[in-house]
């Protein structure tokens, strides 16, 4: 993995794990035991690919996980959804933050990251 920084925001780079492009607001969590669960559609980032995660994906629209495979359970569900999961993308967690807008392609293994809204999928 691989981390850059641009004037427009952050890119960090991991494993695809499911294709496809997807972007909305980020919710980081950091501890899966505490996790009470999602609001709204977000972009799940997370320290690992917890199987726990796969009840919460008709809300989720990409997953990044700081630890996992692409033969994980919860890569796997993405798959057959659709949704796009990236996998080993170091320090996700520490770098991301829970509102941030991403955009995530899975196809590629790229998250770009921004706070300010100027980063579009285009």
């Amino acid at each position: 993995a691989r981390m850059r920084s641009k004037k427009d925001g952050l890119e960090l780079k991991g494993v695809p794990a499911s294709p496809g492009i997807a972007g909305g607001p980020a919710l980081v969590v950091v501890n899966p035991n505490n996790f009470k669960g999602i609001e709204g559609h977000v972009v799940l980032v997370t320290c690992h690919s917890a199987p726990e995660f796969a009840l919460y994906l008709d809300r989720t629209l990409a997953i990044v996980a700081e630890i996992g495979g692409k033969t994980s359970h919860l890569a796997s569900m993405c798959r057959e959804l659709g949704i796009p999961c990236i996998v080993d993308v170091h320090a996700a967690t520490a770098l991301l933050r829970t509102g941030d807008q991403l955009v995530v392609d899975g196809s590629a293994g790229v998250v770009w990251a921004t706070r300010d809204g100027k980063r579009r999928l285009e």
